[in-house]
């Protein structure tokens, strides 16, 4: 039984070592590589055209249930705020962004949703 690990032994040695250096070698490169970034990447902004960031609100319908309420004030909206581009014209007299609505219609305890933006004639984000 003991004749396996000592039969070519220098070869497995050097086996060892090579997959050894492999994986110290390939984990140093996954540290290196470039993580997420946000990089901004305006399509169509151009003249006559403007970027302005704009505050979310949270469009809410329906009623909770029984003698429940909703607490604004613990209340999030994550991202705070989106970029819009578009004519100037349009885009200045937009003072904020809304969600779709949120239905709490026989909601009973604090959950969270994903919804997206009401769209606006026009501009975009």
């Amino acid at each position: 039984m003991k004749n396996w690990l000592v039969k070519n032994f220098w070869l497995k040695a050097i086996s060892l070592a090579l997959a050894i250096i492999t994986w110290f070698y390939v984990v140093g490169e996954l540290s290196h590589a470039p993580g997420e970034e946000r990089v901004p990447f305006w399509v169509g902004y151009g003249p006559g055209n403007v970027i302005k960031e704009l505050p979310i609100r949270c469009v809410i319908k329906g009623q909770p249930a029984g003698n429940y309420i909703l607490r604004l004030d613990k209340m999030t909206i994550t991202p705070e705020a989106a970029f819009v581009i578009g004519p100037k014209r349009i885009v200045d007299k937009i003072v904020y962004l809304k969600t779709v609505p949120i239905d709490i219609t026989g909601q009973t305890r604090t959950y969270s949703v994903t919804v997206p933006l009401e769209s606006v004639k026009g501009v975009r984000f």
